[in-house]
Parts: structure tokens; sequence; C-alpha cells
């Protein structure tokens, strides 16, 4: 009995042995399994990621990417997400089917990847064996239509912007990774945006480092056609067309988009921006839009213009108690130049959500903006 009872034991152990060792070598998640981290506000760990996008296939509308984003050492796998929250868009729209063509390398070593089987806009990459950063190359294709989405690239300029051409590591707030982006415009382009640090070499636009939070946050307007105003207080009008005869503005608008300018200043105080740029696009071919980010406004078509026509937000702020701004309080201007048998509006400094200054334009509210009021306020 005592035997049998030692062998059992035995036995037990020789099983249990194993079993330990099993769970301590178990298999890494299959690749698409990984799971996605949580954010964390801590820097990305690999340092500078670089994103260099050639634009000047303006014939075919693509957009060609190459990312490079350095690891921290031992890393083995790297999880990349493509931007779902996109500025003004109030909803997880970010165009996901628009990036094709997707690879990724190191040390010109192609790396395994996999899709998350639930987060189509996770990719997960095997980095066992690689050394050296993680390069993606992929294509951002412009919509050629307006039924297609909004076409951003045509023969006479581009709206670049930076989120639906990149792609950002999990697991870190985006303000904590760090960007250096550039891109290569057609021959003889102008660009404006409102990164800092801009440099040029030849057809290709650099600018300095910056965080992705960013970076997604400064798009990027270029075309043949361009003309640049300032109208003082570090804030300038920058504007792109399909042809030149557009790019005209009034001595007399002018100078009313400059009083705006002041207006603001002496309703608003300081303004919450080292540099502010209106990005105006004058056309009938890239498609429309109207955003306010926190140091440009972007402004795109207004139909068939004879002149220039402006739909803008200066992001000026109201301030609580405790010094902190609040966002809300805008000045607007408009001018509309729409069909020859339509009226024509002047450019007027409206401000919203403020008392009336002595001498300044009528004050609307402006989600109820009432042009023939306005005209009937400056007669």
């Amino acid at each position: 009995m005592r035997e049998r009872t030692i062998y059992f034991a035995a036995l037990a152990l020789a099983f249990a042995g194993p079993a330990h060792a099993q769970r301590a070598d178990a298999p890494e998640p299959a690749l698409a399994a990984t799971p996605i981290p949580s954010p964390v506000n801590t820097p990305w760990p690999g340092g500078t990621m670089t994103l260099d996008v050639d634009a000047s296939d303006v014939a075919r509308g693509v957009y060609r990417v190459t990312q490079t984003i350095p690891v921290a050492s031992g890393t083995r796998r790297l999880t990349l997400l493509f931007p779902e929250w996109l500025p003004g868009n109030h909803a997880p729209r970010g165009p996901i089917a628009e990036l094709v063509g997707l690879e990724f390398s190191a040390g010109r070593q192609a790396l395994r990847w996999e899709r998350d089987r639930v987060d189509v806009n996770a990719f997960h990459i095997d980095l066992a064996g690689a050394s050296g950063p993680v390069v993606a190359r992929f294509v951002h294709t412009s919509p050629l239509r307006s039924s297609e989405g909004r076409v951003t690239m045509t023969a006479e300029m581009l709206n670049l912007q930076w989120e639906k051409m990149s792609l950002y590591p999990a697991g870190h707030d985006v303000s904590r990774i760090a960007v250096t982006p550039s891109v290569t415009l057609p021959t003889g382009w102008n660009v404006a945006s409102a990164l800092s640090g801009r440099s040029r070499k030849g057809d290709t636009v650099a600018w300095a480092s910056t965080d992705y939070a960013t970076l997604v946050d400064s798009p990027v307007f270029a075309g043949i056609f361009f003309r640049q105003w300032p109208l003082g207080k570090a804030v300038q009008l920058s504007a792109f067309a399909d042809a030149p005869s557009l790019l005209s503005l009034r001595d007399s608008d002018r100078e009313a988009l400059s009083k705006m300018v002041d207006e603001a200043v002496i309703v608003f105080g300081t303004p919450p921006y080292d540099r502010y740029e209106f990005l105006v696009a004058l056309t009938a071919r890239l498609g429309e839009i109207g955003l306010e980010l926190p140091d440009r406004y972007r402004n795109g078509p207004c139909g068939r213009q004879s002149s220039l026509c402006l739909g803008g937000q200066l992001p000026y702020h109201r301030y609580a108690p405790d010094g902190s701004a609040i966002r809300g309080a805008a000045l607007l201007l408009i001018e509309d130049h729409g069909e020859p048998e339509l009226r024509q509006h002047r450019v007027l400094g409206l401000c919203q959500q403020a008392e009336p200054l002595t001498g300044a334009p009528v004050v609307l509210d402006g989600p109820n903006l009432d042009a023939e009021r306005l005209l009937e306020s400056t007669r």
C-alpha cells in the first residue's frame, strides 16, 4: 500500500512539473488578437516620428506616404492606429477606405502584420528579429468626385489633412507623440499652414517637429495660384484659387478685415495664439469645408466666385474668473459673391456673444445671421 502511495505521488509530481513549464512558456496571443493598450500621458519612448507625404501626383489624386516610427529597444510588437475621431466630424469617421497599399519594414526587411480582429483601424506588427525603426508605406487616395467623398486634390490646389494620411502608435496620448512632417508639392506650388519652423528645399516643404495632436490641427493648403494679405497683429489671409483672376481683394475689404482683427483684440483682449492663418480656397473643384482650429481657420469654396469669398472665425475666447479660456465667443466675417443675379454682400466684422462697440458693425448672433438686416445696417 505504501509503495502504491509513493507511486501515485511521483506520478503527480511528474505531471506537475511540465504543467508549470507550459504556463511559463505560454505562447503570445495571435497577432490579430494583440490587446490594444489604452493611452497614457507619457511620451512615446521610441522618439520622434517622421511623416513624409508626396503630394505631387495631382493627375491621379494620390498622396504617397512614407512614415518612420522609431521603437524602443526590445519591443516585440507594435500597434499602430489610423485616426478615427477627426476635427469637426463629431463621430468616428476617419476615411480608412482611402488608405491602400499598406506595408511595413525595418532595416529593409518586410515585417509581418495583421489587422485587429475587432478594430479595423488598428494594425499589429510583429517585430521579432527586426532591428531599427519601423517604416510604413501606403497611399491615401483622394476622392476624384464628390460622390466618393470630399475632393482634396485638384490640378490647381490641394488641402492636405495629416490625420487622413498618417498612423500613430497606440498606448500614449497623441500630445506626447512627436513627429516631424514634410510634403513634396508639384513644381512651383505655394503652401500655407499654421505649422511653425517652415523650410523649403526645391519642391519639398518641411516644418519643425511638433506633437501629433498639433499636427492633426494644422492642415496645409497648397496651390499654383496664391496670394497672401497681412491683416495685422500676427494675422494673415492666405488664399488659393482655381484661376488668378479670383485672387482680387478690394483695399476697402482688406481694411475691413484688418479692423475686424483690431475689434477682436479690443473685445477679447490678448489673442490665444502666436500667429493666425485664414486658409481660403476659391474653387469650384475642391471639396467644401469650414473648420475652426486653435490658430488657423480653413474655408472651402463658396460657389462660383467673381471675387474673394470668405466665411470665417477668429478663435478668440471669453475668459472664466480663473483665467481659463471658454470657447464659443468669436468674430465672424462674411462676403458672399454668388451668381451674377444674386446680391453681393460686403465684408462685415461681426461680434458674436459680445457687446457692440461704438462705431463698429452691428452685433448679431452668428447662427441666426440675417443678410438683409446686415445690408440695412451698413447703408
